[in-house]
């Protein structure tokens, strides 16, 4: 694997007639319309006032002559429809939008404040600002850019911001009602008076990026605190804001173990002198009380009748997973049935003769790759290569050496939206469907010093979308997390020629875990990339946006 040599670089992103997730700023008084007919035309029912200075977030932006089609990603104050249109001269797209969340200056020449005269400079207070072209890279640790119109008290429109006091995009909250403001994600009733603040709708520069806290709230902190605030820091209500009901991923599944309180004994995938080899299934036993149970909810596809090896039952899980099911008697769940998981699906035959073995046990086997998204095995024995299909224990894996099974499931750690979308057999996730990341929360990782970091990125030779990649810090390359430094998040991030950026894998469940991604699990690279990106945060906060180069 080769060394990655880091760029870290500031990034241009340029937005074209349609993009996902792009926040408008509203410059001058308007209205969200059903239709493109002129406002004045329309009843009540089919149009929304929208106030200037109106900060609205969107789930895709279309041109359409001089209006612009948008679907607004939450309803906007007082109103009842979010498919509509923007006459667009009255707007601001997010290309065109730069945060400044904090007290700072604007002014003529990028150098210290203090060397300029009073007519070269102008207070600049924290707000989103719209320009009158897109905004560029940082130069100098400045952005220039010209002012759609003037800040108060100032005669002039282009100038330059720097970058420690601002944000290319939208970095900010619009509350579309008046709100509180509060320290946990509780309701206000349950919490004493110091805990929260009334906070009025309007649009509210952001400190740093949002999170999502549950079904009902995000986590924000504001670059002010609100008039009558002790803090900045805190919860706001999804439906007060325009943002949409924050996604809360389903649980990961948990798998009930198919003979409970048994033990394996032949391995799968082993040379055997006896029967097949290699094995192509888990054997378990257990001294009484044998009984076949479903390792997860679905419906049992088919039974069939060895008379060597008892009845053989097929499961296919809700997941799409086949589970077989060796030597019981027979069935008693009717092919065709919908089974709980846990519920009974046989006893254990006193089966196998002949060639199936000796002593009553459950012989199990995985049939497909299903949820777990793994790849088929195979073994070369005495009678030659045979396939053993897939891992049928790996739920309950506790250790390479485990050899007592559990009888209480564990929790699986894999991506749960894959199990929504058709699979691409080259790709995890089909390119076309992997999630749009927005400019303002990839602006949020600062581009800083990675000396701390070690990095490995290289793109596999046969399929140049599929790639190898390893974070840690230095001097904890399994990252531990107890008493020192580690990494607690990580995401790798495409960046097509047009400025969009999607995200290839997220995760931030990666505590005690080594941070690595293999080409054999395929992962996929937008298919228009030209650059990728990795965002890593520490358990200390500390974040960083990697600029990936191949070398």
């Amino acid at each position: 694997m080769k060394k990655l040599y880091l760029i870290l670089t500031a990034l241009t992103v340029t937005l074209g007639d349609a993009c996902l997730a792009e926040d408008l700023l509203i410059n001058h008084e308007t209205y969200f319309k059903k239709t493109t007919q002129q406002a004045s035309t329309l009843p009540a029912s089919s149009k929304c006032l929208v106030d200037k200075n109106t900060l609205v977030s969107t789930t895709s932006i279309n041109s359409s002559g001089v209006h612009l089609s948008a679907s607004l990603q939450n309803n906007l104050t007082n109103c009842a429809f979010t498919e509509g249109y923007f006459y667009e001269p009255h707007t601001t797209r997010e290309n065109r939008l730069i945060t400044v969340n904090a007290n700072s200056v604007f002014k003529k020449r990028a150098i210290s404040s203090t060397q300029l005269p009073a007519n070269e400079k102008c207070d600049l207070f924290p707000g989103v600002y719209a320009t009158q072209s897109n905004v560029p890279s940082t130069s100098d640790g400045h952005y220039f850019v010209n002012l759609r119109e003037p800040v108060n008290g100032c005669s002039f429109t282009e100038g330059y911001i720097w970058e420690g006091h601002s944000y290319k995009g939208a970095l900010a909250i619009q509350l579309t009602y008046d709100t509180l403001l509060k320290k946990s994600a509780t309701d206000s009733s349950q919490l004493p008076p110091n805990d929260y603040c009334e906070v009025p709708k309007g649009l509210y520069p952001l400190a740093s990026g949002a999170s999502s806290s549950g079904a009902t709230h995000y986590q924000v902190t504001l670059a002010e605190k609100p008039n009558n605030c002790s803090f900045n820091s805190g919860y706001v209500y999804y439906d007060h804001t325009g943002w949409a009901k924050p996604y809360v991923a389903p649980p990961e599944p948990t798998w009930t173990f198919p003979l409970p309180n048994g033990y394996y004994t032949s391995g799968w995938c082993v040379c055997r002198n006896i029967g097949t080899s290699p094995h192509i299934g888990q054997d378990i036993a257990r001294s009484s009380g044998m009984r076949a149970v479903a390792v997860q909810s679905g419906r049992l596809v088919s039974t069939t009748f060895s008379a060597s090896c008892g009845y053989i039952s097929i499961l296919e899980d809700d997941f799409g997973t086949r589970w077989r099911y060796v030597h019981l008697n027979q069935p008693s769940v009717s092919s065709g049935s919908r089974v709980a998981q846990s519920q009974q699906l046989a006893t254990i035959s006193q089966y196998p003769r002949s060639g199936c073995g000796s002593g009553a046990h459950l012989h199990f086997e995985r049939r497909t790759s299903g949820y777990f998204q793994d790849s088929s095995t195979g073994r070369s024995c005495q009678n030659g290569y045979r396939a053993c299909y897939y891992d049928p224990i790996k739920p309950w894996r506790t250790s390479a050496n485990s050899s007592q099974a559990l009888n209480t499931a564990k929790v699986v750690n894999t991506n749960w939206s894959n199990l929504d979308i058709p699979q691409d057999t080259h790709c995890k996730v089909p390119q076309q469907q992997l999630p749009r990341v927005s400019t303002a929360s990839f602006e949020a990782y600062p581009t800083q010093e990675a000396s701390e970091l070690v990095i490995d990125f290289n793109l596999d030779k046969s399929n140049e979308s599929h790639f190898n990649v390893k974070a840690f810090l230095k001097d904890n390359p399994n990252n531990y997390c107890k008493n020192q430094r580690c990494i607690v998040q990580w995401q790798l991030i495409s960046e097509s020629s047009d400025g969009t950026l999607r995200s290839v894998f997220f995760h931030n469940r990666v505590r005690n875990i080594p941070l690595v991604r293999e080409a054999k699990e395929k992962h996929c690279l937008a298919q228009d990339s030209i650059r990728n990106w990795l965002l890593v945060k520490d358990n200390r906060g500390k974040q960083w946006k990697l600029l990936l180069n191949e070398t």
